[in-house]
């Protein structure tokens, strides 16, 4: 019932996938909130995303665990004959953002993303800095994937993570074939050391959200905190980030990991990598937000020439809008395609007869 009013599907089979009939990342965290409003099960966004289909995802329901465990592969599609790309969270800590870019690469293309402590689990720790976080991620990419060559991709602070994920495989010996880097800063304006309340910080937080979002300056944002939250949630909707009637609390939630998240970068400077970066670059930004052009700069922290790409996105939705992931999927997918190409003919002249 939930699949066929989510979706509009006017028949829905027990081996219909939720994303096959029209469901999408947004949908599925409303089917999600749903399921706890009516049934009250509490159910972990991810396990849509490995069950897809009606029966597998039924059969979820019948042993929901009371302790999540920290899961930080996250398999958006775990078929097809093509490298595996191994896709870095945003500051939120979800990969479920790479959903509809996994759709455009196709079911022959693997794609794992990796989620964040915190994010759906209930062990109450987090990663201290990007190295930590990185080195988290490594040993999960490592144990699906025992060597190289490897495909990293991050969208913001994903980037950071993914740049240095590509530092520690290396310095293992692994190769890692490219970096795809989605708007990624090369550094954070690092906050002063204060003693402000969660409360006081979650203001700040969502003040600049909306400045970012609606060009609004202080004096046209109200000053309490829930009223912010109203509007930035109204924002989040009107862009498409997030379905009409989420709940608050899990907005909420979502921006207090987004608050941490911005801890990982304290003290944390890019090293050298041997890998290819290629580079996305946003170009929908106002000329009172934008950043300055040197930020983008990822040529000193790769021993290869810099690939750029401009995407006519804003930083929000450079994962959402259709224009935006087409562009980069095909770079990837175009990427990939000359790589494997190039292998094959090195394995061919090498065969030949002296």
């Amino acid at each position: 019932q939930l699949f066929t009013e989510l979706t509009g599907a006017t028949r829905v089979g027990l081996d219909d996938s939720f994303f096959a009939l029209g469901g999408h990342s947004l949908l599925a965290m409303r089917l999600i909130s749903l399921l706890k409003t009516r049934k009250g099960l509490e159910i972990a966004l991810r396990t849509l995303f490995e069950y897809p289909t009606v029966t597998d995802f039924a059969a979820q329901l019948t042993n929901v665990p009371t302790q999540r465990s920290y899961q930080p592969l996250l398999p958006l599609n775990r078929a097809g004959t093509l490298p595996a790309l191994f896709c870095f969270p945003p500051a939120g800590g979800t990969s479920t953002v790479y959903k509809n870019l996994s759709e455009e690469l196709g079911k022959n293309h693997p794609l794992w993303g990796l989620q964040a402590r915190g994010v759906d689990d209930d062990e109450n720790w987090s990663d201290q800095s990007v190295v930590d976080a990185a080195s988290t991620y490594v040993k999960a990419i490592t144990a699906v994937q025992p060597s190289g060559p490897y495909y990293l991709m991050g969208v913001s602070l994903g980037g950071t993570i993914a740049h240095e994920a590509a530092v520690q495989l290396e310095a293992r010996g692994d190769t890692v074939a490219k970096v795809f880097l989605l708007d990624t800063v090369v550094r954070y304006e690092q906050l002063e050391d204060t003693a402000k309340s969660e409360n006081d910080m979650m203001l700040e937080h969502l003040k600049a959200g909306l400045r970012d979002m609606t060009d609004a300056t202080e004096h046209d944002l109200p000053p309490d905190l829930d009223d912010l939250l109203s509007l930035f949630q109204q924002k989040w909707e009107e862009l498409g980030m997030i379905p009409v009637g989420t709940p608050k609390a899990f907005v909420m939630r979502a921006l207090k990991n987004s608050l941490g998240s911005s801890d990982l970068t304290k003290g944390h400077t890019p090293n050298r990598c041997q890998a290819e970066i290629i580079y996305f670059k946003a170009t929908e930004v106002s000329d009172q937000n934008a950043p300055a052009d040197e930020l983008f700069n990822w040529q000193p922290y790769t021993e290869r020439p810099l690939r750029a790409y401009d995407v006519p996105a804003s930083h929000a939705q450079l994962l959402w809008k259709p224009e935006s992931y087409k562009i980069i999927a095909k770079v990837v997918s175009e990427t990939m395609s000359t790589d494997i190409q190039r292998i094959h003919a090195l394995r061919h002249a090498s065969r030949a007869p002296s």
